[in-house]
């Protein structure tokens, strides 16, 4: 169909000529897809949402547990007249690797798995193409792994920031 066509038209014409079918627009089906496919959209974004979190809550949780297997040392540190912020800079460093290596590995991991499940689903259903990667996906993706290493040693460089030297060398 042109661009410059009457799609009311157009759409008239086909109806009047092939009765058996629903004729719609692109917006139309787009709709009409979204419309029955709602519930497992909100389910997908859900499960995404609940991966991100659970992967912010398991960085938090190794950079935390590492401060406090690393508690003297940290506490040496302080002792010796660095400042907190340095101490959660320290932590910070170490939480920027850990996300820059988490994206790294999905990076790396992406391709492989989307080949994989497109060859999948060509041979389950016959859908050719149906996962589809884009410049855009990916670097939500990095973001989102360096975003969460670093936000979970703000949150682990607080605690190691709080450590008070003199209880901890004294053990």
């Amino acid at each position: 169909m042109a661009d410059s066509a009457d799609t009311a038209a157009v759409a008239d014409r086909l109806e009047a000529e092939y009765p058996q079918y629903t004729v719609r627009t692109n917006t139309e089906q787009l709709q009409a897809i979204l419309a029955e496919r709602i519930i497992l959209l909100a389910a997908g974004v859900v499960l995404v949402g609940l991966a991100v979190l659970s992967g912010i809550a398991l960085t938090v949780n190794l950079l935390t547990l590492l401060v406090l297997q690393e508690q003297a040392t940290l506490a040496a540190i302080r002792a010796v007249g660095v400042s907190r912020f340095v101490v959660v800079g320290i932590v910070g460093t170490q939480g920027l690797c850990y996300g820059i290596l988490g994206a790294a590995v999905g990076l790396l991991v992406t391709l492989p798995a989307s080949v994989a499940l497109n060859y999948a689903a060509s041979w389950l259903v016959g859908f050719d193409g149906l996962v589809q990667l884009t410049p855009g996906v990916l670097a939500a993706g990095a973001a989102i792994a360096i975003l969460a290493g670093v936000s979970s040693a703000l949150v682990a460089g607080w605690r190691a920031a709080s450590i008070e030297p003199l209880a901890v060398l004294q053990r």
